[in-house]
C-alpha cells in the first residue's frame, strides 16, 4: 500500500535531534572532520615543512589522523617529515622522540617506516600497517588512516594493544618543527563514539537503463600477460560495465583487447565489443556502436570516442580517455595534457572541433591522472582554466549549462576510503592514494552510483558471490578498476524496486541503507519493510516514484524537507 496521507504527517514530525554520527572517510575532503578537536601549533616556529595543527579520531577499524601545514606540500615527497606513534602508550619502549616511546616512525617521504621493539629495528610498509592517506596531489590538508588490526614484528605482534596512544610529527631538518612543541607530548585515548556509516556496496547495476563505465590502467599491458589473464576477466565479469577506458596498452592491439571482451563478456550479437586505439597506450571499448575516435594530443595519450547508444536514450555519449604524465616532476606535461583537454570541450561548445558533437551531449573523462604533485591539472580539466593560453587559448567552463565539471569520488566497495591504486607488494614504498579519476558533465548525466573494486578485501561471502578470487585485483594490476553508473534521459523510464534495509543508520540518503547500495530517485519504487534496524530519516528534499510501508514500518521526514511521491 502506498500511504501518502502519513508523508503529510510525518513532514510536521519532531525534529530528531540526534541524528547518526559521521564516520570518517579517507576521501580527501575532510568535511567529516568537523566537531573534531584540533590541536594547533605556531607558525613559523622550525626549518622546513611548517605543522600547523593536527586532529584524531577512530572507529571501530582505524585510527584516523588529520594533518594541516602552513603551506601545500606533497607529503610523499616530504623526506623529512616523520609521523611516530607510541602505540602502547609506554615511553620506556621503542623509540624516544619527543617524550614518547615511538613503537613506529613512519617516513612520509619514502612512504615506509621503522618498527622499534625489543631492542632492534623493522622496517615496516604500508600493507603491514594498513595506512592510507589522502589527498595525493599537493595541499595543507592530508587525513590519513591506520588500521587498529595492524600487525607487525617477527614474531607479528599487534601494534596497538591499549586504549590509548602516544603521537607526533617530527621534522627531521636541523631546527625543524615539532608538533606537539618539543617538551611537550599528546595522548589520544580511544574513543566509541564514532562508528562507521560505511558498509560493503552491492557490486550489480541497479537499473538497466543505468551504462555502467569501467576505468582500469592494468599495468604493463595487463591485458596479455598469461600470468594474469584469469585475474582480469574475473574482475572484468563480476564488474559487468558497458564502456571501458583500458591504460597502459602500449603493446595491446585493440583487436586483443576485443577478442578478450568478446570471450569474457559475450553480447550475443553480431558484431560484438568495439573497440578503438587511437593513441600509444589509451584503448575505449564499448557495447555499443562508435561514430568518431580521434586522439586529440598526438604528443601524448587523449582519446575521444563518440558513442552511438541506443534509440531509447535521448542523447548520445561522448567518452574521453587520458593517460596523464607520471612522476612527481611531470607537472609540466600534465598541465599540458589537461589544457589539451579542456581547449577540446571549450571548442567542442563552440561547435568548431573537426567531428560536430550535437550541443548537450553528456560526457565523462577517465583515467589514470597521476595526480601525485600540483593540484592545477585536475583543476583545469574541471574548470576549464587553461594555464598555457598562449598555446591553447582562453579556457572556458567545460561543461554545456556554463559549469564546471563534477569528479566522481568513489569508494572502494569494501573499505570507506577512495583510493584507486595502492602497491601490490609487501613492500610497496607508497601508501595507497587516488590516481584515477572519472569526471563528467552534468548536462544530461548524473551518477547513481560508483565504487572501486579491491578484491583482497573482501569477505570470503561476498568473493564467493561475484566470483572473485581474494587475489584477484592483486595480482592484476597496482591500480584498481573504478565504476560509475551513469544516468542518461531515455524516452521510456524503466521503474525499478529499492527496498530500504537500514544495516547502517536511519540517513535515507546513505546508500548503505539500502538493497543495492543505491538512493532511490523519481523512478523508484521505494519499499519499507518491517523489522529492520533502523527505519529511514528523509533529511533532504526527495522524489520518488511509489512507497510502500510494510505493517510496522515507518518513515520520518525533517521539517522543510518535502518527500514526493509520484510528483506530489
Amino acid at each position: 500500500m502506498i500511504k501518502r496521507y502519513f508523508l503529510t504527517l510525518m513532514v510536521f514530525s519532531v525534529f530528531i535531534s540526534s541524528l547518526n554520527a559521521q564516520s570518517i572517510c579517507i576521501d580527501g575532503k575532510f568535511n567529516d572532520w568537523n566537531g573534531v578537536t584540533t590541536n594547533t601549533d605556531a607558525a613559523n616556529d622550525g626549518n622546513g615543512v611548517d605543522m600547523r595543527g593536527f586532529s584524531v579520531a577512530n572507529d571501530a577499524e582505524n585510527l584516523y589522523i588529520r594533518l594541516i601545514t602552513n603551506t601545500d606540500i606533497n607529503i610523499g615527497d616530504s623526506i623529512n617529515l616523520y609521523m611516530n606513534i607510541d602505540a602502547d602508550n609506554n615511553t620506556s619502549t621503542g623509540f624516544y622522540s619527543n617524550g614518547i616511546g615511538a613503537d613506529v616512525a613512519w617516513r612520509c617521504g619514502y612512504g615506509y617506516g621503522f618498527y622499534y621493539h625489543d631492542g632492534t629495528k623493522d622496517t615496516i610498509y604500508a600493507s603491514q600497517l594498513g595506512i592510507a592517506g589522502l589527498t595525493t596531489y599537493k595541499n595543507d590538508t592530508f587525513e590519513i588512516a591506520i588500521s587498529r588490526a595492524a600487525q607487525v614484528g617477527n614474531p607479528v605482534k599487534n601494534l596497538f594493544i591499549g586504549n590509548s596512544v602516544k603521537i607526533n610529527f617530527v621534522n627531521g631538518l636541523s631546527g625543524g618543527d615539532y608538533m606537539p612543541n618539543f617538551n611537550s607530548t599528546y595522548t589520544y585515548t580511544f574513543s566509541n563514539q564514532l562508528t562507521s556509516d560505511f558498509a560493503p556496496m552491492e557490486l550489480a547495476k541497479c537499473n538497466a537503463n543505468y551504462i555502467r563505465v569501467m576505468s582500469y590502467n592494468v599495468e604493463f599491458d595487463g591485458l596479455i600477460d598469461a600470468a594474469r589473464t584469469n585475474q582480469f576477466k574475473r574482475v572484468f565479469q563480476a564488474i559487468n560495465p558497458d564502456i571501458i577506458v583500458l591504460n597502459e596498452c602500449g603493446s595491446t592491439s585493440y583487436t586483443l583487447a576485443k577478442a578478450k571482451l568478446d570471450s569474457w563478456l559475450p553480447l550475443g550479437t553480431a558484431n560484438g565489443w568495439v573497440c578503438y586505439k587511437v593513441d600509444g597506450g589509451n584503448i575505449i571499448c564499448s557495447k555499443y556502436p562508435v561514430s568518431y575516435a580521434t586522439n586529440i594530443n598526438p604528443s601524448r595519450k587523449a582519446t575521444v570516442a563518440y558513442i552511438d547508444l541506443p534509440a531509447t536514450y535521448q542523447t548520445n555519449l561522448l567518452v574521453i580517455g587520458t593517460h596523464l604524465m607520471y612522476f612527481s616532476d611531470g607537472d609540466s606535461t600534465r598541465q599540458r595534457e589537461a589544457d589539451i583537454i579542456s581547449a577540446y570541450l571549450r571548442d567542442m561548445k563552440a561547435g568548431t572541433t573537426a567531428y560536430k558533437i550535437p550541443a548537450n551531449t553528456p560526457f565523462f573523462i577517465a583515467g589514470d591522472f597521476n595526480m601525485v604533485n600540483n593540484y592545477s591539472p585536475l583543476n583545469t580539466m574541471l574548470t576549464g582554466n587553461i594555464v598555457h593560453t598562449e598555446t591553447y587559448g582562453t579556457g572556458s567552463a567545460p561543461d554545456w549549462n556554463g559549469g564546471q565539471l563534477s569528479s566522481e569520488n568513489a569508494k572502494v566497495a569494501d573499505k570507506n576510503m577512495t583510493y584507486t591504486w595502492r602497491p601490490n607488494d609487501v613492500g610497496g614504498r607508497r601508501w595507497p592514494g587516488k590516481l584515477d579519476y572519472i569526471l563528467h558533465s552534468n548536462t544530461n548525466l548524473e551518477i547513481k552510483k560508483s565504487f572501486v573494486l579491491q578484491s583482497e578485501i573482501m569477505s570470503q561471502a561476498r568473493l564467493t558471490q561475484y566470483g572473485l578470487l581474494a587475489s584477484d585485483s592483486y595480482i592484476a594490476s597496482d591500480h584498481l578498476p573504478i565504476v560509475a553508473d551513469l544516468q542518461i534521459p531515455t524516452s521510456n523510464s524503466l521503474l525499478f524496486t529499492v527496498q530500504w534495509n537500514g544495516k547502517v543508520n536511519t540517513a535515507w540518503e546513505n546508500p548503505a541503507n539500502w538493497d543495492c547500495s543505491t538512493v532511490p530517485d523519481k523512478y523508484s519504487n521505494v519499499v519499507i519493510p518491517a523489522n529492520v534496524p533502523n527505519y529511514p530519516y528523509v533529511n533532504y528534499n526527495t522524489e520518488i516514484h511509489s512507497l510502500t510501508l510494510n505493517n510496522g514500518s515507518t518513515v520520518n521526514v525533517k521539517p522543510t524537507v518535502k518527500l514526493l511521491v509520484n510528483g506530489q
